[in-house]
């Protein structure tokens, strides 16, 4: 591949015929330069204590003593909104290790976490067209999980290379690295329905003295004391195509979507069909062009045919997102930086000033009412 310039550019990864979002491509000689600095708070979202947890109490650890010991509540767990200090899931993750008599915890852990273990993220790699669709998505909901690690597909000639990289802490626990690249390429195999042969694989921490079983695990070259945690594989994988969805997975989203067009009984056939797709393609932000060709209409008929029932396709945009918000809000495991995902917006901030012109309320007010049983 020809050098064209001498930083790498954001472009467009053909993803089985369609653009799967944006990676990074290198050209030859290229470098990854280490990521600035950035500001971050010192929490992060309980999901992550939450699957140490399970994989602990899997262990015969006694959970609860260990929260104790951390100075947690344990209803904190069970919260989908709760947030923890950074440096005290650290604190549980480097000690995971020894609490479960296992040195090789995290690989272990990342092994065996099932598909839909973890919620939104999950759902949404599932629901993805190719291996490539699946990788940009989990780039982009990551953030969900650790919003304090930048993860990223970088395509490199015939290499593909997903990175992570903490930007708030120069070094993390070997188990919290080992976990998260053993859970990505299990998610990959799982995804794909067969193995997934990796060129190489880098760990920033340390390494221990004896690393065959990390080699056996990942079937490659195994590295520590890396610049970044990362996988190195063909970047042919990406274009490999997802196996069909699984019904318990699928109805995450189709319980919201399918009786979409039942919030107006007396209303338009044509404005529910238009509703469904909308609903259909929210986590990728609908555009009126994409939802005519799936209608089979120019976009232009699609708003002349909206007009005539006095309605446009913006103004149904946001009541799809307003009927899908409210009932996962309503779904009590699900976080609200997750429905936030689910109906389409990239920031919390931005989900939450839309809640509030849509409802005249916050959604944990909206949450907080449900439970108290002041929403029906």
């Amino acid at each position: 591949m020809t050098r064209s310039s001498p930083r790498p550019s954001p472009t467009p990864f053909p993803c089985g015929g369609r653009s799967c979002g944006t990676v990074t491509r290198l050209s030859a000689g290229d470098r990854v330069k280490p990521p600035r600095p950035a500001a971050r708070d010192t929490t992060l979202p309980v999901v992550v204590l939450r699957g140490l947890c399970s994989e602990l109490a899997r262990a015969g650890v006694d959970v609860h003593a260990m929260l104790r010991e951390l100075a947690i509540d344990p209803a904190l767990i069970a919260d989908p909104d709760a947030r923890l200090p950074a440096a005290v899931v650290f604190r549980a993750f480097e000690a995971a290790p020894g609490r479960a008599h296992d040195d090789l915890f995290g690989l272990h852990a990342g092994a065996r976490a099932p598909l839909g273990a973890f919620a939104v993220f999950d759902v949404a790699l599932r629901n993805s067209r190719t291996l490539g669709e699946a990788a940009e998505r989990a780039c982009r909901y990551y953030r969900l999980i650790d919003d304090r690690t930048e993860m990223k597909v970088i395509v490199d000639g015939d290499l593909a290379r997903v990175t992570c990289r903490n930007l708030a802490m120069p070094s993390v626990s070997r188990t919290s690295s080992e976990l998260l690249l053993a859970t990505i390429v299990t998610r990959g195999r799982q995804l794909a329905g067969c193995e997934w042969p990796m060129r190489a694989v880098h760990f920033v921490a340390e390494g221990p003295r004896d690393h065959r079983a990390h080699e056996r695990f990942f079937a490659a070259p195994v590295r520590f004391g890396q610049p970044a945690d990362e996988l190195v594989f063909d970047r042919s994988w990406l274009d490999r195509p997802v196996l069909d969805a699984e019904p318990s997975l699928a109805t995450f989203f189709d319980r919201h979507i399918a009786s979409l067009g039942d919030q107006d009984p007396g209303g338009d056939p044509f404005a529910d069909r238009v509703r469904r797709a909308i609903g259909a393609a929210l986590d990728d932000r609908p555009s009126l062009a994409r939802t005519a060709r799936q209608l089979g209409v120019s976009s232009r008929t699609l708003q002349r045919k909206l007009g005539a029932l006095g309605t446009s396709y913006a103004e149904l945009v946001d009541s799809v997102r307003r009927t899908v918000a409210t009932r996962c809000l309503e779904t009590q495991d699900v976080a609200i930086s997750e429905v936030a995902y689910v109906v389409g917006f990239a920031e919390v901030s931005a989900f939450h000033r839309a809640f509030k012109r849509w409802t005249g309320t916050t959604p944990t007010e909206f949450r907080r009412a449900h439970r108290a049983g002041a929403v029906t």
